[in-house]
């Protein structure tokens, strides 16, 4: 059997305007005690392209390692999850459900999402990129399940004897961990009380969370439920896992 990392190889295909679509991989010191697991990586450079009058901007660069510093789901880890949780980089081990960037379908003010841009730029210059519009939740949670490799990545990843405490970020990481095949049932366990579970052989507390994007939205109700439990409950059990 091949090993994940044939599988799923360093540079899956082309970006736009001739980018390179690499895998995204864990950030952090495998060994962490923590260990915070999110959906899918983002882009962290975005070009414009202009072509008969149309004007957007396409991924050019995607994130190296999870959460990236430089991306703004990365910004907003730090400043909404790792600093409220008295962690940092250097202390815990991130990574994602599912390892390449995905656009997104979500239509932006132009009235495009940037899957869209992705399918023009590709019909109006015959060039094949390897960008995936981002599937529907539960279909991306099945594909998850079923790309090879991305089992073993993760268990290779998240099985480290040292780790204590999972922190996912999202339904779709909730419902993978959970063993569910919808997110609508995991809706229900996001700020719950921590389960202890043994998702890759060995004993986790787990504690299921918004994701990122949920608490840049003013009015989703998430920001006051996740700024109570992280400055409380949250960060007690940090401190916990990381004393064991």
């Amino acid at each position: 059997m091949p090993h994940w990392r044939e599988l799923l190889p360093d540079r899956r295909g082309s970006l736009p305007l001739g980018g390179d679509l690499v895998r995204t991989d864990a950030s952090g010191p495998a060994d962490a005690a923590v260990a915070i697991l999110g959906v899918y990586p983002a882009a962290t450079k975005l070009s414009r392209w202009e072509h008969d009058g149309l004007v957007c901007n396409l991924p050019t660069q995607v994130e190296r390692t999870s959460f990236e510093p430089v991306s703004r789901s990365g910004r907003d880890l730090d400043a909404r999850y790792l600093a409220p949780l008295g962690l940092n980089r250097s202390s815990v081990l991130i990574t994602d459900l599912w390892p390449y960037y995905l656009s997104t379908t979500v239509t932006g003010k132009r009235g495009r999402s940037m899957a869209d841009n992705v399918a023009r730029y590709e019909a109006e210059t015959g060039r094949r990129t390897a960008v995936e519009p981002r599937p529907a939740p539960d279909e991306l949670l099945a594909r998850s399940r079923e790309l090879p490799g991305n089992l073993d990545r993760l268990a290779e990843v998240l099985g480290n004897p040292a780790l204590r405490l999972l922190l996912t970020l999202g339904t779709e990481a909730a419902a993978f961990v959970r063993g569910l095949t919808s997110i609508r049932d995991a809706q229900k366990l996001l700020y719950g009380a921590a389960v202890e579970l043994e998702p890759w052989g060995r004993p986790l507390s787990i504690v299921h969370l918004t994701h990122p994007g949920n608490l840049m939205r003013k009015l989703s109700g998430w920001q006051r439920r996740h700024e109570d439990w992280c400055s409380a409950l949250g960060h007690t059990l940090v401190a916990q896992a990381r004393r064991r």
